[in-house]
């Protein structure tokens, strides 16, 4: 759950440059918490997570 907190700003940056060099206009990703996403997913299905590993 860290790697993606710490590659995704960076993946952010390198879309946002590469689309606004194409000339399309901006897009902005918005920041994510992995870690925070996955405990919510987490809490909400227990069930699903136990059987799934």
């Amino acid at each position: 759950v860290a790697c993606p907190n710490i590659l995704f700003p960076y993946v952010r940056e390198t879309i946002s440059d590469v689309v606004t060099r194409a000339g399309f206009p901006p897009v902005i990703l918005n920041p994510m918490n992995f870690e925070t996403l996955y405990q919510q997913r987490k809490q909400d299905s227990p069930e699903k997570t136990e059987t799934t590993h």
